[in-house]
């Protein structure tokens, strides 16, 4: 995969808005879901999402640079 900045075109390229907004209103809308159920919650539990969540991203970009699983 070839990141923004390594393009021949960065910082200086294009992009289809209407393709973005829509994968966007999708973000923010899971993300509105996801906020409302973390409320109700107990906090023990909103604790251990935030830590599940943290760790699965650190492993997510490890992998996505090219580590190892």
């Amino acid at each position: 995969m070839t990141w923004n900045w390594q393009k021949p075109d960065w910082p200086n390229f294009i992009w289809n808005k209407a393709r973005l907004e829509k994968v966007e209103q999708q973000f923010l809308l899971g993300g509105g879901v996801l906020v409302g159920t973390v409320k109700h919650l107990p906090e023990e539990d909103r604790k251990q999402l935030t830590v599940d969540a943290m760790s699965t991203e650190a492993v997510t970009n490890f992998r996505n640079r090219g580590g190892d699983s």
